[in-house]
């Protein structure tokens, strides 16, 4: 909890002064997203899904990309339990959620992503039409 420390690197300035470590921590135990009652079966994901859709659809909206875009392929910290975590040895972080993102060349903007979930991962772009095809010799 970065925000309350001391150390003034770390610090934020702004945090603290709207809430105490203590609020902080009742609010973070109770925050939700999702309704359990309506899980599709399956869905890994369940639980960030809506607020996952939410910020892909924000992050489309918000900006308008240049004629360069790139797939970049991150690898984000997560000590929890999932049985689709990924392990990449040479990454900061060699344990986690790997996120496939299509960014602008030019700011870094994130324009999309999606958490990859494991062997059976269904992408909504087909790899026969979007992806890389080898070409025969």
């Amino acid at each position: 909890m970065t925000h309350w420390c001391q150390n003034p690197i770390y610090r934020s300035a702004i945090v603290p002064t709207i809430m105490t470590s203590d609020r902080y921590k009742e609010v973070h135990k109770y925050l939700h997203f999702c309704n359990n009652d309506e899980q599709e079966e399956g869905d890994r994901l369940h639980k960030i899904n809506q607020l996952w859709q939410m910020v892909n659809a924000n992050m489309q909206r918000m900006f308008r990309p240049g004629r360069n875009v790139c797939v970049d392929e991150s690898l984000v910290l997560f000590k929890g339990k999932l049985f689709w975590k990924q392990y990449i040895p040479n990454k900061a972080s060699k344990f986690g959620m790997k996120i496939f993102s299509i960014g602008d060349s030019d700011t870094g903007y994130i324009l999309f992503s999606i958490i990859y979930r494991g062997a059976g991962h269904e992408f909504m772009f087909p790899k026969e039409k979007y992806g890389f095809v080898e070409e025969l010799r």
